[in-house]
């Protein structure tokens, strides 16, 4: 449970979409646009990850963990990169499933149309302490805090890589960014051309078209519209009766780049969703029978668009703005809100002497939201406005030259939520040898409290007492505008080695002190007379949470020879909870619970010849001990089978969870009821051209 019962029972999305969604932009493109000199489609026979060595992996660029390009070997962080060809391999189709490609994610599926999405605790439907983001626009929901990952969908192949940072990234990204960062950078537009299709069809995903067109409209910009339709069946109930849980999204999405001159580069892309979303609600109301389940498709749509420009001065200065807008409309059972998101950021990269790598920018962040409380959901105001000031500096010294380096930086945040914020960091990086290095940071980060958690109040139920219905208890859970933010201080450690040139692995060990985290507080009983007389009691949002994670994340990579690679990945944590006398215990056990032990992955990836692919992807879990509901230890197998007849053909045969028929992944959480994943078999056809 991420923010209690305002979440379980308030928090309930989307709406109808239309096939026509998927269709329109790559029909628009197609008919209208200029288009002259196309690049050739890529040849689907070449293979990228199995035709990389392991130096080369090492060498492998990264943007999130510092906001600027770095080598993955010269990076104090946890950092793990999924690439194009990673996804296209492990034949997963959904972006929440591909995140589990990545060490130490957990990964759980709920119900047919939820996830929960985590790195190093904090899970939860919509996970309050991980930032995430599409080419650095934050996908992080400020209404109720975390990622609706239901309405979060792409061309799969639009996609370049997926940086996935665990630990703190809040010294420059910000707030929120509390366990970790997850950004999804997409190709541009020049890696796009021609015309890519790509339909999936199962027993699970029944209809799934992917449609992408690229063209070039001279030798300096390029352009590309993509658009996909997903249609998700619905699953069972782990009593075997069918869940109300199935999701139909449509997404259609435009990318334009242009480079004037070999020092300015230009973009301008946008997107657009449109989703229904079958949930499970409970109204209650003040007589016989109490409650109700109430079975609802929930409305979901938006839009955004992101303009951005580089310019690089001179090697190693460069400045990037980027200003983005986001239009977000929810219809639920328990309410409706319009929330509009402005940012404006830019970035400025130096390099200062031959020691020092400096970095700094200023981020401008304002938002409107328009809430209307429904049902048993009410809200203390249906118009509100944050906004968000923010500075960070951080520079990178170079203490022994290619050696030894030391980053100091900061992030410092004026916002309505909870006033002034700093986030430091302090790393350190030796790099032992070529194939060699340690690091090792301490950081503080904060989350802070959402929109829901300062002005929710939710009518939670009535128990009539001795069952007489005239002397009636009613619970209610009320927000609390004076929340303050949580707070994290991270210490961690790594190590990565290439211990020969076919066999390299990587390790991080973390502790994490948390303190000020969203509990509950038990509210004095007293006479209320609306909506009948009946004794009120129930609790408030307070910060009266501590506690503290530890734990290590392993990762083995062997490629014995060319055509084969094997990885194997171990994460294991520990969350302990900090008693607090007067405060409401039983309430609280969500800081702890929900989160397995251990996760472990193994995948081998397998080109027998160069037309045909075979990979074998392994998941596992541990025993989830939840105390109302634990869920027992699963392995899960996916195999993919893929052939290429011809050049830009690939024919492609998945099985997901083929050990078992059906297991369950995560508890249910109130009215969100979860389901059993199924075992499931699916095709799929790509045709790039």
């Amino acid at each position: 449970m991420q923010y209690g019962n305002s979440k379980r029972f308030a928090h309930r999305i989307m709406g109808i979409s239309k096939k026509s969604l998927v269709l329109t932009a790559f029909l628009w493109a197609r008919c209208f646009l200029p288009v002259h000199a196309q690049t050739p489609p890529p040849d689907t026979l070449a293979d990228p990850l199995i035709e990389m060595d392991l130096e080369s992996l090492m060498d492998i660029e990264v943007y999130s963990a510092s906001k600027k390009t770095q080598r993955l070997s010269d990076i104090s962080s946890a950092v793990f990169v999924i690439n194009q060809d990673m996804i296209r391999r492990s034949g997963l189709t959904e972006l929440p499933e591909i995140l589990r490609l990545a060490p130490g994610v957990q990964v759980s599926r709920i119900n047919g149309n939820a996830w929960s999405v985590s790195i190093r605790g904090g899970s939860g439907r919509y996970g309050d302490k991980l930032l995430v983001m599409i080419d650095g626009r934050s996908i992080y929901t400020l209404l109720f805090a975390g990622v609706y990952w239901e309405d979060q969908d792409l061309v799969l192949a639009d996609i370049d890589r997926i940086e996935v940072i665990r630990g703190p990234g809040a010294a420059i990204w910000g707030a929120n960014a509390v366990n970790g960062v997850i950004n999804i950078i997409t190709k541009t537009a020049a890696e796009t051309q021609g015309t890519h299709i790509n339909v999936v069809a199962g027993t699970v995903n029944s209809p799934l078209t992917g449609i992408r067109y690229g063209g070039t409209i001279n030798d300096k910009a390029h352009y590309r519209v993509s658009a996909k339709y997903r249609r998700q069946t619905r699953f069972d109930r782990p009593d075997g009766s069918e869940n109300y849980d199935g999701l139909q999204v449509g997404h259609g999405s435009f990318r334009a780049d242009w480079e004037p001159s070999s020092r300015d580069g230009f973009s301008l892309q946008g997107g657009m969703f449109d989703s229904t979303v079958e949930e499970n609600m409970v109204e209650v109301f003040p007589a016989p029978p109490y409650s109700t389940l109430v079975r609802k498709d929930d409305d979901s749509r938006g839009w955004n668009l992101v303009g951005s420009w580089s310019r690089q001065i001179r090697t190693g200065n460069q400045v990037d703005l980027k200003m983005y807008f986001d239009d977000a409309h929810r219809d639920s059972f328990f309410y409706s809100s319009d929330l509009d998101t402005f940012d404006l950021a830019l970035q400025h990269q130096l390099a200062v002497g031959s020691r020092h790598n400096v970095i700094y920018g200023f981020r401008y962040r304002y938002v409107t939201a328009e809430i209307e409380g429904k049902t048993n959901f009410k809200v203390a105001h249906n118009n509100r406005t944050d906004y968000l000031y923010s500075f960070f500096f951080q520079d990178e010294i170079a203490l022994l030259k290619k050696e030894l380096f030391l980053t100091l930086g900061s992030k410092f945040e004026y916002q309505s939520f909870t006033g002034s914020e700093v986030q430091p960091t302090l790393r350190m990086l030796w790099n032992v040898n070529d194939s060699n290095s340690l690091w090792a940071a301490v950081s503080r980060a904060v989350r802070n409290p959402s929109i829901g958690e300062q002005e929710m109040t939710l009518e939670g139920g009535y128990i009539p007492v001795d069952g007489n219905p005239d002397q009636l208890v009613g619970f209610w859970v009320v927000g609390n505008p004076d929340l303050d933010s949580e707070t994290l201080v991270a210490y961690e450690a790594g190590f990565r080695s290439e211990l020969t040139p076919v066999f390299s692995v990587d390790v991080a060990l973390f502790y994490n002190q948390y303190d000020n985290v969203r509990g509950f507080e038990l509210l004095p009983s007293s006479p209320a007379l609306e909506p009948v007389p009946h004794l009120r009691t129930g609790m408030k949002m307070a910060n009266n949470v501590s506690g503290h994670s530890y734990g290590i994340e392993l990762t083995a990579d062997w490629k014995p020879i060319n055509a084969l690679r094997f990885r194997a990945d171990y994460s294991t944590i520990r969350i302990e909870t900090d008693e607090i006398p007067g405060s409401a215990d039983f309430l609280n056990e969500e800081f702890a619970g929900r989160v397995p032990e251990a996760l472990y992955t193994f995948s081998m990836d397998w080109t027998p010849r160069p037309d045909m692919d075979l990979g074998m992807y392994l998941y596992g879990a541990s025993r989830l001990e939840y105390p109302v509901e634990p869920v027992p230890e699963y392995i899960r197998l996916d195999l993919r089978l893929a052939w290429r007849p011809l050049s830009g053909v690939e024919l492609s045969l998945v099985g997901r969870n083929l050990f078992d028929s059906k297991h369950t992944e995560y508890p249910s959480t109130d009215a969100l009821l979860n389901s059993d994943v199924p075992l499931s078999i699916y095709a799929g056809l790509t045709l790039d051209f």
